[in-house]
């Protein structure tokens, strides 16, 4: 047993004892950490001598995360766990348990500290166990069905961005956003059902962030009534890029409209709900007339700035259930459903051409352009995806040669003898 720097001589036969009658490796220290006392026990555990032990300041003992707290902190609710280092930097779990000693006018802390490694009790499997759960990366949370919450370990507040009162206080679905009270009805029906359940949950970090949380959950029953487990995992930045992925997959990135990829399959649900239901269905395929001058003369990055903007208005122009396309260059393709009549189809594209006729301010320059587009109705007798685009493909090269909006009835196998049915200023 070793002494460190001077103190009363009370207080030093307070720590003197402390010390020397502990059944577990101790340490007395003051306010500021300085170790004043440590026993042999303590000596071995940390692989210094005493003497090392008494010139140094608690704080060296502990990895760079923790804190002088764990062991000045008296523990009223059994011990904590932190991390320590011994000699060679190698850190170990351990538990501490701190109580405050009082002598003359000092303020010491007797602090007792057991290597959870080396102290395994096989009949103290529960106090390992939560000690596991409260080490693991992934959150765990045992509630009742009604929403009591029973156990939750660290990780399930902190990735959350709450302290463990405020995630008591907030229950295990109060972070949830938008969901639905119908919706975790039903899971907690199919869980008690199955006995377990994975899914996806939206939810909120406290700065208001939005996340993601990967869920699996098992239905117990105990002695004391159900209860529900569930493990979760942050997996925001995968979804996140899942999404970046699907929007580079489906959408222009110049334009942020539709792609070819994303208008093949609208077009292909919009015709299928068209011939079920009887819809009436129309494409309107535009060109703008005479761009490349515009890249030629003012650079491509006003034209890329000039066709984001035209991508724009249009996109403002459509009904939710419509969609508009860029096809490439400078080529959209918009996609009316449940049209009241062919006039609705004509009246749409015409506020099309509109939009891009406005003038464009870009960097200084004043661009006005035109477009040239072609219209087509579906015919559930004959069309498909392909022949559609087709038939409004085609009318509009017949609008550029005509310098009116063109309507096409039909097309032959060939793609070539396609029969102009109406016309209309452009």
């Amino acid at each position: 047993m070793a002494l460190g720097k001077d103190i009363s001589s009370d207080a030093r036969s307070l720590a003197e004892a402390f010390v020397r009658l502990a059944p577990d490796p101790a340490i007395v220290i003051d306010e500021d950490g300085d170790v004043l006392a440590a026993n042999d026990l303590a000596a071995g555990l940390y692989e210094r001598t005493e003497r090392e032990l008494t010139s140094m300041n608690a704080t060296e003992l502990l990895a760079a995360d923790e804190t002088l707290e764990d062991f000045t902190t008296e523990s009223r609710e059994g011990p904590t766990v932190s991390v320590h280092l011994r000699r060679d930097g190698q850190p170990f779990a351990a538990e501490t348990s701190v109580r405050g000693l009082d002598a003359d006018d000092s303020r010491m802390f007797a602090v007792s500290i057991r290597d959870v490694e080396r102290c395994y009790d096989p009949h103290d499997e529960l106090r390992l166990a939560r000690l596991a759960l409260d080490a693991a990366w992934d959150g765990v949370i045992m509630h009742t069905p009604e929403g009591e919450m029973v156990y939750f370990n660290t990780a399930a507040a902190s990735s959350l961005g709450y302290t463990h009162d405020e995630f008591e206080a907030l229950g295990p679905w109060a972070w949830m956003k938008n969901t639905d009270p119908r919706v975790r009805i039903q899971r907690m029906e199919e869980l008690q059902r199955t006995g377990e359940l994975s899914f996806i949950s939206h939810g909120e970090h406290k700065d208001g962030t939005e996340m993601f949380l990967d869920v699996h959950a098992r239905w117990l029953n105990t002695p004391s009534g159900p209860l529900i487990v569930s493990v979760s995992r942050d997996v925001t930045d995968k979804m996140q890029a899942q999404e970046m992925l699907r929007e580079m997959a489906f959408h222009d990135p110049l334009t942020g409209l539709a792609n070819r990829a994303l208008l093949d399959d609208r077009l292909e649900v919009a015709i299928g709900e068209a011939s079920r239901h009887g819809d009436l269905l129309g494409i309107a395929y535009l060109d703008i007339d005479d761009f490349k001058p515009v890249n030629d003369s003012f650079g491509h990055d006003v034209g890329d700035q000039v066709l984001e903007t035209i991508g724009r208005r249009l996109g403002n122009l459509v009904r939710d259930h419509d969609t508009v396309a860029r096809m490439g260059g400078d080529e959209f393709v918009a996609v009316f459903t449940r049209l009241s009549s062919e006039a609705g189809l004509e009246r749409a594209a015409s506020k099309l051409l509109r939009a891009i006729r406005q003038p464009i301010e870009v960097e200084g320059v004043r661009v006005l352009l035109t477009a040239s587009c072609g219209l087509a109705m579906f015919d559930p007798a004959e069309d498909d995806e392909r022949s559609l685009l087709m038939k409004a493909d085609l009318a509009m090269y017949e609008a550029k040669r005509s310098a009116h909006m063109t309507f096409r009835e039909k097309v032959t196998e060939a793609g070539g003898d396609s029969r102009p049915v109406k016309t209309a200023s452009k």
